[in-house]
Parts: C-alpha cells; sequence; structure tokens
C-alpha cells in the first residue's frame, strides 16, 4: 500500500513537471528567498531553506527510477546535511548558492524563453548571494547601500517575473548540461568573493566599493588572459586545457569507435556501410538522427528532428539532429566521429574505384589480344561472300544464309573498330524499320516472340547502341532459358514520333536483390562471361541520350526497357 501511494505521488509529479516544468523550478527558489532576508527567526530561515531543496529536488531529480538506493547510507547522509544546514547558518546557504549557480549555468538552452528564464534566476542568485548571505556572514558595513531592502524586494520581483514567464522547460530534467561550463561558473563566483574579501582586508571598509573593484580587478584579469594567450600564440596553455578536458569526458566514444570500425570491415559497398554506421550513432543518447549527401547519393538514420549541425567534408554532407543543443565538447565529438564514418566511406570508395579499374583493365586487355584474332576471322567471311556472290544460288535459304553472313560481316566490322578505339562512339544511323525486320530475321531460329504496337516510319536510330542493348538482353536471356526452359522470351518494340520503347521481357526468375544493386551501374561477377555487358551497353544508351533500365523484377515478369530520354 505505502508503495502505491508513493508511485501515485511521483507520477502526480512528473505529470506536474513535464506541463509546467519551470514554474516548478522557480517556485523551489521563493522559500529560499525568505530564508535569506528572515534573520529574526533561525529556525525558521533554515525550515524554509530545506523546503527550498525539497522543491528543487522534486524539479531535477539527482538520482532516476533504475538507480537502487540503499537505506542506511541515505538516512546517514539526510542526517548528516540536516546537521550541516542547522550549524552552518548563513555559510550553508552560500555554499548551496554557489553551487545552484554552477548547475544553472551548465544546461544547454535551446529557446530564448528558457535561455531568459535562467539568465533571471542566475542573476538572483547572485544578488542573493553578494547583496543577502556575504554581507550578513561577514558583517560587512556599506555607506553606500546602506537600507538593501529594495535589494531584497527587487530579488523578489526577479523570481516573481520568472514565474510568469510564458515557458516549458521540460529536457533539463534529463541531464542534459556541459560539466565544464559548472566548474568555470562556480570558480568565478568563488574568484569574486574572495577577491572582494581581500580588497575589504586591504583598507576598502565600504563591501560594494570592494565588490566593484573586486569585479574590475577581474574584468582586467579576463582581458590580459586574452592578450597573452591568443590563438596565435605559442604558448597555448588554454588550448592544452580545453583538448585534456575534451579527451577525458568519460563517454563511450571508444566502444563506438570500435564498433564502426568492425561495420568497414563487414561491410563492401559504401552506402551501405554509410547506412550501418550512423544507424549505430544513432543509438548515443543526444542524437536523434542523421542525413547525408554523397555525391549523387542520399539518406538518412534515425529521427530527423531537433536541432541541426551540418558537417562538411570532402567526400561526405552530413547534418546531425538533436533534441538539445550541443555543448563545444560534444559537437567537437560528433563531428570526430563523423569525420571518422567518412574516412572510412572514402577508403571504401577508393576501393571499389580501383576494382572497377581492373576490372575494366583486364577486360580492355583481353579485346586488345582478340583484336588479330577477329581481324583474320573478318578476312576469311569476305573471302566466303566473295566465293558465294560469284554463282548464281536462287534458293530461299541459301539468299538467308549469305544475309545473315553480311550481317555477321558488318557487326564484326564494327567490334573491330571499337577494339582500336573503345572510346569512340559510332555515329551511324539506321531506319527503325530496317533494323527491327533485320533482328527478327537474324533471331528467326530462336523461339522468341516479336510484337510491336506501332512503328512511324522515317525515324533513325544508333545502330550500334540498338545493336549492343539487343545482343546483350537476348544472349543474357539464352544463357537463362537454359537453365529453366520453359521460361518464354518476348522481344516488343515501340516507335512513334514522341516515344520509342524497346522491351526484352522473360518469364523466368527476378534478378537476385544483391545483383540488383550494381545491376547498370557497375560490373557485376558471371560465371560466364566479364559481367559487364549490360554496365556497358547502359554507358553507351546515356551517351546517345536513351535510358536502360530494370523495369520489372517480378516472378515470371523480368523486363528490360530501352527508352528515349
Amino acid at each position: 500500500m505505502p508503495g502505491s501511494v508513493m508511485n501515485r505521488v511521483s507520477k502526480l509529479f512528473d505529470r506536474i513537471a513535464l506541463r509546467s516544468s519551470h514554474r516548478l523550478l522557480v517556485l523551489s527558489f521563493f522559500p529560499l528567498h525568505f530564508s535569506i532576508w528572515d534573520h529574526k527567526n533561525p529556525a525558521l530561515s533554515k525550515t524554509l531553506f530545506l523546503l527550498h531543496i525539497g522543491l528543487f529536488l522534486i524539479w531535477q531529480p539527482f538520482v532516476n527510477h533504475r538507480t537502487q538506493i540503499q537505506t542506511r547510507p541515505t538516512i546517514i547522509l539526510i542526517l548528516a546535511i540536516l546537521g550541516i544546514i542547522y550549524m552552518g547558518g548563513g555559510w550553508a546557504q552560500t555554499i548551496w548558492i554557489v553551487f545552484l549557480v554552477g548547475i544553472l549555468s551548465s544546461y544547454r538552452l535551446e529557446a530564448l524563453s528558457e535561455k531568459l528564464i535562467f539568465l533571471l534566476l542566475i542573476v538572483y542568485l547572485l544578488i542573493e548571494l553578494f547583496a543577502g548571505l556575504i554581507p550578513f556572514n561577514t558583517k560587512a558595513d556599506s555607506r553606500l547601500f546602506s537600507d538593501t531592502a529594495y535589494i531584497e524586494y527587487s530579488t523578489l520581483i526577479l523570481c516573481t517575473l520568472a514565474f510568469l514567464a510564458p515557458a516549458r522547460i521540460t529536457s533539463f530534467r534529463n541531464y542534459n548540461s556541459d560539466v565544464l561550463y559548472s566548474i568555470i561558473s562556480i570558480s568565478i563566483v568563488i574568484l569574486v568573493a574572495m577577491t572582494t574579501l581581500i580588497w575589504m582586508s586591504y583598507g576598502i571598509d565600504d563591501y560594494y566599493l570592494a565588490l566593484v573593484f573586486s569585479l574590475m580587478t577581474l574584468a582586467g584579469t579576463i582581458i590580459a588572459f586574452n592578450l597573452v594567450f591568443h590563438s596565435s600564440s605559442e604558448i597555448g596553455l588554454l588550448a592544452q586545457l580545453r583538448d585534456r578536458y575534451l579527451l577525458n569526458l568519460g563517454t563511450p566514444f571508444e566502444s563506438f569507435l570500435l564498433e564502426t570500425a568492425q561495420i568497414s570491415e563487414s561491410t563492401g559497398d559504401p552506402e551501405e556501410y554509410l547506412e550501418k554506421a550512423f544507424d549505430n550513432l544513432c543509438k548515443l543518447e543526444w542524437i536523434n538522427g542523421f542525413d547525408w549527401k554523397s555525391g549523387g547519393n542520399r539518406g538518412d538514420a534515425g529521427e530527423l528532428k531537433g536541432q541541426a549541425y551540418l558537417s562538411q567534408f570532402e567526400e561526405l554532407e552530413v547534418r546531425l539532429y538533436s533534441t538539445h543543443e550541443l555543448g563545444p565538447a560534444m559537437a567537437t565529438h560528433s563531428r570526430l566521429l563523423i569525420k571518422l564514418i567518412e574516412i572510412f566511406y572514402a577508403a571504401k570508395c577508393r576501393e571499389l574505384a580501383i576494382s572497377r579499374s581492373s576490372h575494366m583493365e583486364a577486360i580492355y586487355e583481353t579485346g586488345a589480344r582478340l583484336t588479330h584474332d577477329i581481324k583474320n576471322l573478318l578476312q576469311s567471311l569476305n573471302l566466303m561472300l566473295a566465293a558465294a556472290n560469284s554463282r548464281s544460288v536462287q534458293e530461299h535459304d541459301s539468299r538467308l544464309f549469305f544475309k545473315n553472313l553480311e550481317i555477321i560481316s558488318q557487326r564484326l566490322q564494327q567490334t573491330l573498330m571499337k577494339l582500336r578505339n573503345p572510346e569512340t562512339l559510332s555515329g551511324q544511323s539506321v531506319s527503325i524499320h530496317k533494323w527491327w525486320n533485320d533482328v527478327k530475321q537474324r533471331e528467326a531460329s530462336n523461339d522468341y516472340i516479336f510484337f510491336n504496337e506501332k512503328i512511324t516510319d522515317g525515324i533513325e536510330i544508333p545502330e550500334e547502341l540498338f545493336n549492343s542493348v539487343i545482343d546483350n538482353l537476348l544472349d543474357n536471356a539464352k544463357k537463362k532459358h537454359k537453365r529453366e526452359p520453359e521460361l518464354t522470351i518476348q522481344v516488343g518494340l515501340k516507335c512513334t514520333l514522341d516515344e520509342l520503347e524497346l522491351q526484352v521481357r522473360d518469364s523466368g526468375s527476378p534478378v537476385p536483390e544483391a545483383v540488383v544493386k550494381t545491376l547498370l551501374h557497375g560490373p557485376v561477377k558471371s560465371r560466364s562471361g566479364f559481367g559487364i555487358g549490360l554496365y556497358q551497353a547502359s554507358k553507351q544508351a546515356t551517351a546517345h541520350g536513351y535510358t536502360l533500365a530494370l523495369i520489372g523484377n517480378d516472378e515470371n515478369n523480368v523486363v528490360f526497357k530501352l527508352s528515349r530520354n
């Protein structure tokens, strides 16, 4: 029963904190105000101080629901805190306010209203400290401000303004703070207080005048440090301290570095590596997601919401999305992790480029070796044609035979030209009617189904391109037919003034997904060839203003289409 009551109370406080988090925070400062300025009743002052600490701990719990709290050490700690508060009096309040300044200044703020509220609270705490607590604890006098009543009421007005401000601060219950800012703030407050006391001990009797001298001394010291430890200076003391801080944050970067390297070893494709690496980084609690651009490729991981931080590198442009504003340490570490991913990605791109270059070099070397053999074959075919034309043969089959020999001779001549100069594209055009009839005649012995919707007269096409595409597609279909005897192959043509499409369709099994990623975009693994035919045909189509694409890849329906752009 007590456990359920505590759970209900906890849920109620969480609901209040989510709806009006900043009002709960400011509300905790009203008891602190009255505990500081009520010097006539010490018992009431200490009770109000305890009430303030309790309200502040409700707003910002220092333990979460997964933390196991041991009863005996907790009781001892609470008793020790109570003893310090009741025995320490004003000095306990002084230490607590210095600690509060460090906490509030360490939070990373997003909205302007949130920044304004925290600024008002920090100013309020500093006034309470330097105008209320330190003069009371040190029994310091001031002729400049003998009546402090208006200071007391002005701090109360600051609290009221912060309470009425329209904002809802809920994200700061997630410990999104930077410890370096907290340490610096606490050090500055302590330094100002000690400098003020030193000036008073050196003959300045007025407390507020000593405070002004202390602030001027601190400002002069900061200016001197900025001049001495400039970024162009070779001393580099502050830079060393900053780097040491950045390298000792206590965050799990080592494990993420190891996981990123392992992903690189297990993934060969650069784009797939990016997806896995950024998915892994999204596990970090301050990161919502990423989107990136590499060349012409784009991708994203996680949720693209919150503040965006752009990182641009040679091979990669990345936006990191975070719910909270990243401090300089977290921003630097995140950029280092993204840079590491970019290095691995660039290495994989270079590895892929080298692999393709080696593949292409091997093919061209093989083609150079075959040039001589094809030249001899072409000469033999020309001799056969010359001998056959000297005879008067009237049979239909013989004419078809000779026609095919002429087509083979022309194709071998074109192949020989390409082997001599692979980068040169043939500009020879042919009528679409003639080309279509030649294809049907040449492939008449195969069980292909030819159909055409409409062919407009007078349209010229690049002969070499269409021959290369149809030969590669039909050759692949023939090899597939050997593995799947029941497969049917259809070749279709549609040609009008506005549209030109050539399709090769088969009823076999779909192309594997692993092959689809690189098909038409690079060499693929092939057991019966170089695996480069469709890649070269696709590049050739692009150069002529056409597009070769796989438009269907389903079971019993695999369709390749060559279309005019």
